[in-house]
């Protein structure tokens, strides 16, 4: 018959066989599976985006309804990932909106504008979604040259894809 030695290490009780070898107890185990289990499932609900996050301006434009056009300047490493119809998240300086405003991109340019340090880039026209009544409502504060910040949202995948992706990844990748 085993005899069985119980030790106290901070408030928690450890039962020892004489084998010295721990035994947790099951609602510890049960806890723990839970617990990875939610965590599984929640992160596989919460969405992270992918973004490039683009410099723009308020451009007055005679042919649009609201009169303006919003403009984007992509860097060109990032060109390539981005697409027409790619959905965007956009915010003006100086104009207070409760939520980011949601749009597309339009239009790229094919025909990069070169700075005066020599970087490429290349233009964008955005649309926001609901066009006729986001302008109508920012038409009495925009201004020609307006500050812009455009994210255009170039992918997007659940947070267990964001953390568990580069380990898949290298494993992968590895060689054997």
């Amino acid at each position: 018959m085993k005899k069985r030695h119980q030790y106290k290490y901070l408030s928690k009780s450890i039962l020892l066989e004489e084998s010295g070898l721990p035994r947790i107890h099951l609602l510890t185990i049960l806890t723990i599976t839970i617990t990875i289990l939610l965590f599984i499932i929640w992160s596989n609900f919460m969405v992270v985006n992918d973004t490039v996050s683009v410099k723009g301006y308020v451009e007055k434009h005679p042919f649009s309804d609201s009169g303006f056009q919003l403009i984007g300047m992509v860097a060109s490493k990032d060109i390539a990932s981005i697409k027409l119809n790619d959905p965007i998240k956009l915010s003006i300086s100086g104009v207070t909106t409760k939520n980011k405003i949601s749009g597309k991109i339009t239009q790229i340019n094919e025909n990069p504008y070169v700075d005066r340090n020599g970087d490429a880039h290349y233009q964008i026209v955005v649309v926001p979604q609901n066009e006729n009544q986001v302008m109508s409502t920012l038409t009495p504060v925009l201004y020609d040259k307006m500050d812009t910040r455009i994210e255009v949202i170039v992918g997007s995948r659940s947070l267990m894809q964001y953390f568990l992706g580069p380990l898949w990844d290298a494993s992968n990748n590895s060689s054997y």
